[in-house]
């Protein structure tokens, strides 16, 4: 499912927003509609580890470290994320 994610650009730092499927991938590219600039978002840096509670027929999340049994990892994202340039490490 594609979520509406607010990114802030490292190169004219306008805000702008995409539809994105988050996914397993570490790293999202985007591009800024404005300047053109692309750049990276590292996700790594956001995930949190859970333990997944269940209640009744809600699903509650919480972090309780003593219980590795349930242990899962999520995404903590901020409003707005923040992206870095793209650094070409050689050719």
């Amino acid at each position: 499912m594609k979520t509406r994610l607010e990114f802030q650009c490292w190169n004219c730092p306008k805000t702008y927003t995409l539809l994105r499927e988050i996914t397993d991938v570490e790293t999202l590219f985007v591009a800024c509609p404005y300047c053109g600039a692309e750049g990276t978002v590292e996700l790594e840096p956001f995930k949190k580890k859970t333990t997944l509670i269940h209640m009744g027929t809600t699903t509650v999340y919480r972090a309780l470290p003593d219980d590795k049994s349930k242990e899962e990892m999520v995404l903590e994202l901020p409003d707005i994320l923040p992206t870095k340039q793209i650094i070409n490490q050689g050719n």
